[in-house]
């Protein structure tokens, strides 16, 4: 037996032992065989450098061929790379069969480009204010003479910082919205020069216009001016307004009618419709499939209202956030094309999602106590389901576990255990209390400094169960709960349950579980 595992081992070893990685590399290039540690010069080592290094380290960053999960060192065997060597070149069928089952390309030190990616490195250490840093690489020949490493050397020299951030050749009624909210400034004083924090503060100023009513203002239209000559070290900036920017990107809209299209199919042609002023609602049918009220109450774009992007936003996710439809689509045209309005018409396209989930849920328990069987659970989910936007989800469920070892009497048990219940909830994508608009007020307030639209709803649960253990009870479990939910950012959730219940009704109970019961009374 041992002598046949070794005629089948032999001509496997003696394969890999005649492969060579550097057979078939082209002429006049080397194969990549790694990164030396990057050796930075500096005694800087505070959270800015620290971001900026782990952007660098990804720039200069190569995995070479047999790269253990993606890192920088080999595996001893880089097999792809073998049969690479071995068969490239080769137009015989098995030969373009192992190719493309086994071989993996090289990673050529033409393809690394070392100087491209010094390059790079160089470009993202000025991003964050090191302006006067260099990268420099070395390529470190190995004992093959067609391997090679490559060493970069990183001197990210000194960090400018901003001296201070003046805004220019804005409007008299832009300047005063740039003076009052001069707080929520992403750059302040003595901060590190960084191209994120710039990108970031032109897009509050964005939204900050946006949200007082110029919708047409883009990002674009303003630019930064650096002086780092003035002083020493830091940089002056300057944030101007672009010059000939279009007469509608300084003017401010407000919104003019707003038609509501509720649509069930893309293809629907409606045929009816309600009308408030300004405001239309298109639909099929003798009534909206959802009540007015539930989307009015969501719309922050009110027809007479000067436009607003946080409104907007809210508008958008907060009925996206209730489930009922696949597609929210907010479209914004001018009134006339002349230019001379100042009014913006809204036509807001609502596709409803299906009204319907069905849903079917198996498992198999197994328990220590050599109790095994399976469960199932059987739901229904609708949508919109009193036209209010509801979510009301209904299930069954039931399980059934046997006794698969023997009791201490030597016997097999054949007394079988089960349970079954219904879980019902009503969910309603809002508040239900006495105090929630002014909830939902301080919300809003926090939402325009957070830049996140909390989501509100409240749970109604109810559930009954009928549990049944073999020789020992059979038990009805009734419970329920009233919960709100608030979600204030994209990690913070809030469950309050003013009402929960659990009601336990013992059916039946065996002789042998009451003497338990009576021998251990706590």
């Amino acid at each position: 037996m041992k002598n046949k595992y070794i005629a089948y081992f032999l001509p496997i070893a003696a394969f890999f032992s005649a492969c060579s990685s550097t057979k078939s590399i082209p002429e006049g290039d080397q194969l990549f065989t790694g990164v030396e540690k990057i050796d930075y010069v500096t005694d800087n080592k505070d959270s800015h450098f620290a971001s900026t290094k782990e952007e660098v380290d990804a720039a200069l960053a190569t995995a070479p061929n047999g790269a253990i999960f993606g890192s920088g060192i080999r595996s001893p065997f880089p097999i792809g790379l073998w049969v690479w060597n071995e068969f490239t070149g080769k137009d015989d069928g098995f030969s373009k069969w192992m190719l493309k089952s086994f071989g993996s390309n090289p990673v050529l030190m033409s393809w690394v480009n070392p100087a491209l990616r010094a390059k790079v490195a160089k470009l993202v250490l000025q991003a964050h204010g090191y302006f006067r840093g260099n990268v420099s690489y070395e390529v470190l020949k190995q004992k093959n003479p067609k391997e090679a490493k490559i060493k970069y050397d990183v001197s990210p020299g000194h960090l400018f910082t901003i001296d201070s951030l003046r805004y220019e050749g804005f409007p008299d009624d832009a300047d005063s919205l740039l003076t009052a909210t001069a707080t929520e400034a992403k750059i302040h004083d003595g901060d590190a020069f960084d191209v994120t924090s710039l990108d970031g503060e032109r897009t509050r100023i964005s939204n900050l216009f946006r949200s007082n009513g110029y919708f047409y203002y883009q990002p674009s239209y303003a630019s930064y001016l650096a002086d780092t000559v003035s002083v020493p070290g830091k940089a002056l900036l300057r944030f101007q307004q672009a010059k000939n920017i279009p007469d509608m990107a300084q003017r401010k809209w407000f919104i003019g009618k707003v038609n509501i299209d509720m649509r069930k199919k893309y293809s629907d042609k409606l045929q009816d419709s309600v009308s408030y002023r300004n405001l239309i609602i298109h639909y099929n049918g003798k009534k909206p499939p959802v009540r007015t009220g539930t989307v009015l109450k969501d719309m922050r774009i009110m027809p007479k209202n000067k436009y607003n992007y946080l409104n907007h936003q809210e508008s958008a996710n907060k009925l996206a956030a209730t489930g009922m439809f696949s597609l929210v689509d907010f479209n914004f045209t001018p009134r006339d094309t002349t230019g001379l309005s100042d009014t913006l018409d809204l036509h807001l396209n609502l596709l409803f999602d299906k009204p319907y989930d069905f849903y079917v849920q198996g498992n198999i328990t197994g328990k220590t106590n050599n109790r095994v069987g399976p469960g199932v659970t059987v739901g229904l989910t609708k949508r919109n389901a009193f036209r209010g936007g509801e979510l009301l989800d209904i299930n069954l469920k039931g399980s059934y576990e046997w006794q698969t070892g023997h009791k201490a009497q030597g016997t097999g048990s054949k007394l079988n255990s089960y349970e079954y219940g219904i879980d019902a909830s009503l969910t309603f994508p809002r508040l239900i209390m006495p105090w929630a608009s002014s909830v939902r007020k301080r919300l809003i307030e926090k939402a325009r400094r957070t830049r996140y639209i909390p989501q509100l709803t409240t749970k109604l649960k109810f559930s009954s169960d009928i549990i049944r253990r073999s020789s020992f009870f059979t038990r009805h479990v009734v419970s329920g709960e009233w919960t709100y939910e608030v979600q204030t950012s994209a990690r913070s959730r809030h469950q309050f349950s003013p009402l929960s219940f659990s009601y336990d009704y013992m059916r039946r109970s065996s002789a042998e579980f009451d003497s338990v019961l009576n021998a251990n009374p706590y």
